[in-house]
């Protein structure tokens, strides 16, 4: 009877260290403001064009977009940012967002990566 419940006190032990374990590493993983605030950076060629793309976001949520094209400003967004699970929301009105999956201390668009600066 005494050596069953040493198993059942060490299978509690380790689910317990298990579940500890899932915590920190979602803990990890998941965005939070401060960990994104920052500028990121992206380049990639499309048609021939190269484009460098660069977001600044805020720890107060706020966040902009420049877009190069050929080494010259083409494109801008401002607005909002949030973030939902593993994704950061960038709002560009109530309705229009971009969205980046933050993976490995990186933010991904689609096939496009960007980087901390």
């Amino acid at each position: 009877m005494i050596l069953k419940n040493k198993k059942m006190v060490i299978a509690c032990i380790a689910a317990l260290l298990a579940i500890v374990l899932v915590v920190t590493v979602i803990s990890l993983l998941t965005p939070t403001k401060k960990k994104v605030a920052g500028i990121w950076e992206g380049s990639y060629e499309y048609g021939g064009a190269s484009y460098t793309v660069r977001l600044i976001l805020s720890e107060d949520g706020g966040w902009q977009k420049i877009m190069y094209k050929n080494g010259r400003e083409a494109d801008w967004d401002i607005g909002v940012y949030t973030i939902k699970g593993g994704e950061v929301r960038c709002w560009i009105d109530d309705t229009s967002r971009i969205s980046y999956r933050y993976l490995f201390g990186k933010l991904k668009n689609g096939r496009h990566w960007f980087s901390k600066v």
